[in-house]
């Protein structure tokens, strides 16, 4: 099950979070997830 959170970013960051899934044609949450998950694997 998911649990919503929040966070605050910067407005320049979560402009390229919002370009950046507009690329890929994904959420703003996919990208959050898999960057978290890939810095937890590191």
């Amino acid at each position: 099950m998911k649990k919503a959170i929040n966070i605050r970013l910067d407005k320049e960051l979560l402009d390229n979070l919002d370009e950046y899934a507009k690329e890929l044609d994904r959420t703003r949450t996919y990208l959050i997830e898999k960057s978290i998950s890939a810095y937890f694997d590191t």
